[in-house]
């Protein structure tokens, strides 16, 4: 009704985690996310696509469909966020509120991290502020691919955008446990050590890993 009234309708999609999306109108293709040559995963993609009007504006029911690819290892959950359709307008405002927010905390931990950092380098003896500013670095790292914001940096970069994630989320494990070790007893202990050097290990693993290994 709101088509044939003249109203611009949009859907987003929501988060999803299969391989390959595509979604349909009453049949025909509006979108394709992921593809498997070259291997480009449509993982966490979360994409707003404007509905033409001319296909809405007949008289009767309309149906939008989604078809998802998996591999078959994954357990097939569709998407972790509901899909949306509706006027276009309070759909693009939700989102870009969103993406804002996300940068400006994202923002926020970097300046936030760099602080600390610097005050550590210059201060030897206040060592675990160096650690704290490296996790918050780290953890904005984390956050920026799992916001809005990764939709608009990374694209179809998937797999990029997986190593960025799970990198910032093993340095700011091992970051944290350096940190409460020199905080609480003033040295490194044997078990934070061990943590980190587990983390710092996983890290490895990840920024030269594949897709698959990464998501094991």
């Amino acid at each position: 009704e709101q088509a044939r009234g003249g109203t611009a309708l949009a859907l987003r999609t929501g988060r999803t985690t299969s391989e390959r999306l595509v979604v349909y109108l009453d049949g025909n293709k509006l979108l394709t996310l992921g593809s498997t040559r070259p291997y480009e995963p449509a993982r966490n993609r979360d994409e707003i696509i404007d509905l033409p009007t001319g296909a809405l504006t007949a008289a009767g029911a309309h149906h939008v469909y989604f078809h998802f690819h998996f591999p078959k290892r994954y357990i097939p959950i569709g998407v972790t966020r509901s899909p949306t359709v509706g006027p276009a307008r309070p759909i693009y405002r939700a989102w870009t509120l969103e993406m804002v927010t996300g940068f400006a905390l994202c923002t926020l931990f970097v300046f936030f991290g760099l602080y600390q950092f610097f005050v550590g380098v210059r201060r030897r003896e206040e060592r675990y502020t160096l650690y704290f500013g490296m996790a918050a670095l780290a953890q904005a790292c984390f956050w920026i691919t799992n916001l809005p914001t990764s939709d608009f940096l990374f694209g179809d970069a998937t797999n990029f955008r997986l190593k960025f994630d799970q990198l910032g989320l093993k340095l700011t494990v091992a970051f944290l446990s350096l940190f409460f070790s020199h905080f609480m007893f003033g040295k490194l202990q044997r078990f934070p050590m061990i943590v980190a050097v587990y983390a710092f290990a996983h890290a490895v693993v990840d920024l030269f890993g594949s897709y698959s290994s990464i998501h094991r």
